[in-house]
């Protein structure tokens, strides 16, 4: 075996442990994490996505993120995509809500993140979101007091 065979088998063996672990921490996350391609299409998504919004990961990946956002934050996160293309403030953190499959809202904290290959070019993007509504629920009675 040369050692061009054996520096690709290690490095295939690298990116798939750290595939693995990076897929182990969104699993274990108390967050809901989804991760988009560059076209705004959904390619992953973690247990607390499928808990929240009802709908499976099947159900999900390959839609347009566009089809579980609320249509008032849709041109926002549009405008975060031309951004983040232009190489401009390449992560991000803002509220938005999402549409769970009964027709609900969730409102939440979303933190997107680029996914990088060693040229810088952006493959894909990270999203942890928090769930809002308790906090909402308990500022809404702080309010009526």
């Amino acid at each position: 075996m040369s050692s061009l065979d054996e520096e690709k088998k290690s490095q295939d063996r690298e990116n798939n442990s750290r595939d693995f672990h990076y897929r182990l921490l969104a699993e274990r996350s108390f967050d809901l994490v989804m991760v988009q391609d560059i076209d705004r299409r959904i390619v992953y998504v973690n247990n607390v996505w499928v808990t929240a919004l009802g709908y499976t990961s099947e159900e999900s990946i390959g839609k347009p993120v566009t089809d579980f956002i609320s249509s008032e934050y849709i041109e926002a996160g549009k405008l975060r995509n031309q951004k983040r293309r232009k190489g401009e403030n390449k992560s991000f953190q803002y509220e938005l809500e999402l549409i769970t499959k009964n027709g609900a809202k969730i409102p939440v904290e979303a933190h997107s993140s680029p996914i990088q290959v060693e040229d810088g070019e952006i493959i894909e993007v990270i999203i942890v979101a928090k769930d809002l509504r308790e906090k909402k629920k308990t500022q809404a009675a702080l309010n009526d007091n």
